[in-house]
C-alpha cells in the first residue's frame, strides 16, 4: 500500500475518509434527490402522479446505470484524463446551477417582484391551484391580485379558526 511508502497511518485517511462519504451521502440525498422524488409529486396533477413520477424515477435509474457502467471503462481507457472530463462537466453543471438559480433569482427579484405573479400555494390541493391558472389564462393577466379579485394572495382561512381568537380561549366562563 501506498500509506506504508509513505508512512501514513490507514487510520488518519479512513476515519475521515468514511465521515466525509457519509455527510456527502446526505447532503445529495437532501440536495439533488429531491429533484427526482419529491418534485414530481407535487408538479403532477393526483390523476398522472404516479406515472409522472415513474418516469422521473426511471430516468434517474437509466442515468445512474449509465455512469456507473462507464466509469469502469473510462478507468481503464482514459487514466487520469476521466477525472479531466467529470472536473469539466462538474463546473459547467455547478455554472449553470449558479447562473440559472442565482443570477435570474436576483434579476428577478429586482426587476419583476416575483411576489406580484406567485399565488399562495398553501393549504390547496393542485386542482385548486390549477384554477388560479386556468383563470389567469382567461382573465390574460398573471398578477395575483387581478386574478379572482385577489383570492390567491393569500392562505384560505379554515371556517371556524379566526386567527385573532386568543390560543386558550375560554367557553365564555
Amino acid at each position: 500500500m501506498n500509506s506504508d511508502k509513505f508512512g501514513i497511518p490507514v487510520q488518519a485517511v479512513g476515519i475521515p475518509g468514511s465521515v466525509f462519504l457519509y455527510i456527502a451521502t446526505g447532503l445529495f440525498g437532501i440536495g439533488w434527490l429531491s429533484e427526482i422524488w419529491l418534485i414530481p409529486t407535487e408538479i403532477f396533477p393526483s390523476t398522472s402522479r404516479a406515472q409522472g413520477s415513474a418516469i422521473s424515477v426511471i430516468i434517474w435509474g437509466i442515468a445512474n446505470f449509465a455512469v456507473t457502467f462507464l466509469t469502469p471503462i473510462g478507468f481503464n481507457n482514459l487514466n487520469y484524463w476521466l477525472f479531466l472530463i467529470f472536473s469539466v462537466t462538474n463546473l459547467f453543471a455547478g455554472w449553470w446551477t449558479w447562473v440559472r438559480l442565482y443570477v435570474a433569482a436576483w434579476l428577478q427579484m429586482l426587476i419583476i417582484q416575483p411576489q406580484a405573479y406567485s399565488p399562495e400555494t398553501g393549504r390547496r390541493s393542485f386542482e385548486e391551484n390549477q384554477t388560479f391558472f386556468d383563470n389567469a389564462k382567461k382573465e390574460g393577466t398573471w398578477l395575483v391580485t387581478r386574478v379572482d379579485k385577489g383570492v390567491f394572495r393569500h392562505l384560505p382561512r379554515e371556517k371556524g379558526n379566526d386567527e385573532r381568537q386568543p390560543l386558550l380561549a375560554g367557553d365564555g366562563a
